[in-house]
């Protein structure tokens, strides 16, 4: 009976510790959840502006090409009238 009560004893304030530790634990974790969750709305807006600045170098570079043509296009077309 002695036995089973010091382990209970051992095993209650083990639990309490253990309580504490993961209360100090949560709270770390938390700020680093909450740091993490902050970031991550910029990251986004970042990616997506990046994106949106990618398709209009490409639609610009294609509209350049086009322009860059048609001289040369006006000048074969003149030159077979």
């Amino acid at each position: 009976m002695r036995r089973c009560s010091r382990t209970t004893k051992r095993y209650g304030t083990g639990g309490y510790q253990s309580s504490e530790g993961e209360k100090k634990l949560g709270i770390t974790l938390g700020g680093y959840v909450s740091r993490a969750r902050d970031l991550e709305k910029p990251i986004t807006d970042d990616c997506d502006e990046l994106q949106r600045a990618q398709i209009d170098l490409e639609s610009f570079s294609a509209y350049a090409q086009m322009i860059g043509r048609r001289p040369t296009a006006l000048a074969h077309s003149r030159q077979k009238s």
